[in-house]
């Protein structure tokens, strides 16, 4: 695709060959207000889902998501996550992630405080495609973390910072294999914008300068199949349906720690180390996966896995186990595919699974079975940590249609934030677009305003 883009020739017939010679190139990601045309690593994003989309647009679905709009949902997630713990403030907390302003007010133990929030915030997005939403969550949690360290007078490195929301807060996971290298491949150009260092410095300390792993940050996989309500998988295991040698403790061997631990050592790791961390961290991942006998638990979705073909399934809680079997992510973010695929019998399990574990759950009209982004807000629910924060920008269909009764139950049933419909041409297609945002409550625990 790229080699194509950067071709010398020129294209015919509407073939994109040599299409980004004709501009120039940018490391830096622009401001939606910025009207410099330049290719920057969004636009690089934005014609590849294009391209995307227009090869298989009934089997993928899926719109590109306006800077404007991963800005505004990354900061109204994160705000919502802040007041969790510091609703006293209500107006700092919306100064300091609205405009960044320090919260120079606040007693420097609060300002701490704030700062070991953010610093350990977990964020997913399922349908991640090209890194829209990551880069949105990082660039803002980045700057609320400079304006809270403003507050503590503290020295700080942008690159560093950067890293370490990279390394230990960024998640996503995506069917396809070219979104996620797009993904890792944007991260690494945001990365660089703030290496400010000279090619000698550079080659003198290429292993504290070079680029992150980023393989098991993000995931090729179907999110939607695999595990089923992962983060509830560690009251099973601890109730009895895993293997004998764990002795009626998951985790007596500190095996997700070491895990954890490990994940972050290969972030950083290079050469013949980076080999050797990969090794020990499959065989430990290998005997967490072998520990659960998953033929015999309620948590595998057996009949949609069957059915998948050729993707593969996603197992949560073997991948990101410091996450999900420690109760889940902080933040659920993104811009699930709207429709179904073309496999109809993945499709109808799929839907068929749901109908039997889900009270909330309306027997759909078997015609729009195909609209996929209901069961990715299925599975964002699952995935959300209690208290935590899911939100999408979705097909506005499910604020009204029959068909979409189980969705709007579920969105009910939590403490629904917002709903806000967007402009008709945010998308460059015919579809109608709403952002939901929740707290993932039960909705009857306590009174709370929308």
């Amino acid at each position: 695709f790229f080699d194509k883009l950067l071709s010398p020739e020129d294209g015919n017939n509407g073939e994109p060959v040599g299409f980004l010679r004709r501009y120039k190139i940018s490391l830096r990601e622009s401001n939606p207000s910025e009207q410099e045309l330049v290719v920057d690593p969004e636009f690089i994003g934005r014609i590849f889902e294009m391209f995307m989309q227009e090869a298989e647009p009934e089997e993928k679905g899926t719109f590109y998501t306006p800077k404007p709009i991963t800005e505004y949902m990354a900061k109204n997630a994160l705000k919502q996550y802040l007041l969790e713990d510091f609703d006293d403030y209500e107006e700092t907390v919306i100064d300091l992630v609205g405009s960044h302003t320090p919260p120079t007010e606040l007693e420097t133990e609060t300002v701490q405080d704030m700062r070991d929030k953010i610093t350990s915030v977990q964020v997913v997005d399922p349908a991640v495609g090209s890194g829209a939403f990551i880069i949105a969550m990082s660039e803002e949690l980045v700057a609320i973390a400079e304006a809270l360290t403003d507050g503590l007078d503290d020295d700080i490195n942008r690159f560093e910072l950067k890293k370490q929301f990279i390394r230990d807060s960024l998640y996503g996971v995506d069917i396809d294999s070219g979104g996620i290298e797009l993904c890792k491949f944007r991260v690494w150009l945001y990365l660089i914008q703030d290496l400010h260092i000279s090619i000698d410095d550079f080659l003198e300390q290429n292993d504290k300068f070079a680029l992150p792993n980023l393989g098991l940050k993000f995931f090729v996989g179907n999110s939607l199949v695999g595990d089923y309500e992962p983060t509830e998988l560690r009251d099973t295991l601890r109730g009895g349906d895993y293997q004998g040698s764990l002795s009626g403790n998951y985790d007596s061997e500190g095996l997700i720690e070491k895990i954890a631990t490990l994940r972050q050592d290969y972030v950083n790791a290079h050469s013949e180390e980076k080999q050797e961390v990969y090794t020990e961290l499959k065989r430990l991942t290998d005997e967490l996966d072998n520990k659960i006998s998953w033929e015999s638990s309620e948590h595998w979705m057996t009949e949609p896995v069957d059915e998948l073909g050729n993707s593969e399934p996603f197992k949560w809680s073997i991948n990101v186990p410091e996450v999900i079997l420690e109760g889940g992510f902080d933040i659920v973010i993104g811009n699930p595919p709207y429709k179904g695929g073309t496999n109809p019998d993945y499709v109808t399990a799929l839907s068929d699974f749901y109908e039997k574990r889900r009270e909330e759950y309306v027997k759909p009209v078997r015609k729009m079975v195909y609209d996929r982004y209901q069961k990715f807000i299925y599975r964002g629910e699952e995935l959300v940590r209690d208290g935590g924060v899911f939100t999408y920008i979705v097909n506005s269909t499910f604020r009204t249609i029959a068909t979409k009764t189980s969705t709007r139950n579920l969105l009910q049933s939590n403490h629904l934030q917002e709903i806000l419909l967007t402009n008709i041409d945010t998308f460059d297609a015919a579809v109608n677009a709403a952002i939901f945002s929740l707290r993932h409550a039960d909705a009857h625990d306590q009174n709370y305003q929308m």
